[in-house]
């Protein structure tokens, strides 16, 4: 049998023969096959036989070779391998990664401490979630639908896709999506990566909750070992760009001609996602990105029948029946409704209406009218209670704390403003102006004090 992941350490070291036990046993726990290999003179003939989905391999082979004599071989491609292999080693450094990710390793991670153990797990589910060939037939696989075709068929929303399209075929290197929450943006993006020439891994992060540093997206002239994840042929989506404070924008803008060389052939590309069109403006400014607007659902009426029919499939395929059947007549009372969380809200309100046991009965208080027969009545009041619902519960305004309490959150995050707002539940803008509410009041009371 196939294995799912190969692990090839430096096993004569204590410390990595604990890290591969603890990777097999996570691995293990996730359901995926693992086997750990000795290093020898026929390591390479061992591989290609099992033929391993990902090889976690070390830089140093035992006393054999190192991982960049072999890599050569294991990419022949006379042999059609298609493992995907992760350099994780503690011999860090940005020649061995360059030389090892140009030689076809997919990615590389300097080995530390247990808590670098999160990291191969993350490279190896992106990996595995990235190629679907990679994963057996009898898991799940969430790359199914991560590059299947928009299915919007408004002029405004193919229109978006063409530029999309033409922004990736001409290898624009940053992109902004500009559009409101739900209107498809992040599936503009994976459209993006798709129709890449030279597409390699997708990293998707969000900018709200995301507590890393700048120099893990970009790199940092002070810093020659790391490397970011705006390197080679990687398509990195940031979503909600809005809420970062400058310190990300104002990183990748200095070091934006350490990271699309004009002498690569495989540069990486952004994908800056967000809801504010100054944050938009900002960005392809400073980045000379290509800016892609997306209307909201309300004014892409073209798009709404085929996104509730498509919705309603996937749904009822998760239920052995169900009472919400559409028509002309209850889909054009639905799209006269006001969406504000737009696609996504959509999607989450057609599945629950499907997939749940719906009494009509317990509408008889809704009203038919010459539009709609009492049974579609009662259907729609149904989708109109849980979307009030979804907007009540998904479109909370984040409260605006008192300003010593915002004071001293940014105090105990180091001057942070995203790990501040993570502290207080709440969004950077909100912190922002809790702390800017504090300056305009002491600037008031200073002026009734010298008066």
């Amino acid at each position: 049998m196939r294995d799912d992941v190969c692990i090839v350490l430096n096993e004569h070291e204590p410390q990595k023969t604990e890290m591969a036990e603890a990777l097999t046993e996570e691995l293990n726990d996730r359901g995926l096959s693992c086997a750990r290999l000795k290093p020898s003179a026929d390591l390479v003939s061992i591989i290609r036989e099992r033929s391993p989905r990902i090889l976690v391999l070390d830089y140093l082979i035992g006393d054999v070779a190192t991982a960049l004599d072999i890599l050569p071989e294991l990419r022949d491609p006379d042999k059609h391998s298609e493992t995907s292999i992760i350099l994780w080693t503690d011999e860090p450094s940005t020649a061995v990664a360059v030389s090892a990710m140009k030689l076809g390793a997919a990615d590389y991670i300097p080995f530390g401490l247990i808590d670098d153990l999160p990291k191969v797990i993350g490279a190896i589910e992106r990996e595995l979630s990235a190629n679907p060939s990679k994963i057996k037939k009898r898991k799940s696989s969430r790359s199914a639908q991560l590059f299947q075709e928009p299915i919007a068929q408004s002029d405004s929303f193919i229109e978006s896709l063409r530029q999309a399209e033409s922004a990736a075929a001409r290898g624009a290197h940053a992109i902004v999506i500009d559009g409101p929450i739900g209107s498809g943006r992040s599936t503009l993006a994976r459209y993006i990566h798709a129709k890449r020439k030279r597409g390699g891994q997708l990293i998707e992060i969000d900018s709200d909750v995301w507590l890393g540093d700048a120099s893990d997206i970009c790199g940092s002239r002070l810093q020659s070992v790391k490397v970011p994840m705006l390197s080679y042929s990687t398509t990195l989506v940031i979503d909600h760009v809005e809420f970062d404070p400058g310190e990300l924008l104002d990183s990748i803008h200095e070091m934006k001609d350490s990271i699309w060389c004009s002498d690569q052939d495989d540069e990486p590309m952004l994908v800056g996602a967000t809801t504010c069109s100054d944050t938009a403006r900002a960005w392809s400014r400073l980045l000379d990105a290509v800016t892609i607007k997306i209307d909201k659902l309300n004014d892409r009426s073209a798009d709404f029948w085929p996104l509730v029919q498509q919705f309603h499939k996937d749904a009822s395929s998760l239920v052995s029946s169900t009472a919400c059947n559409l028509s002309a007549p209850l889909v054009q009372a639905m799209s006269e409704l006001d969406w504000p969380g737009n696609v996504k809200q959509l999607r989450a309100v057609m599945f629950e209406v499907v997939t749940s046991p719906l009494d009509l009965e317990s509408f008889g208080d809704a009203l038919e009218s010459e539009e709609l027969s009492k049974n579609e009545a009662a259907v729609f009041a149904a989708i109109k209670q849980a979307k009030d619902r979804w907007e009540r519960y998904r479109m909370l305004t984040p409260f605006v704390p008192e300003a010593f309490v915002a004071r001293n959150a940014l105090r105990a995050s180091a001057g942070n403003f995203r790990i501040a707002a993570a502290r207080l539940g709440t969004g950077v803008a909100q912190l922002r102006k809790a702390l800017q509410a504090e300056v305009s009041s002491d600037n008031g009371n200073g002026a009734t004090c010298r008066q």
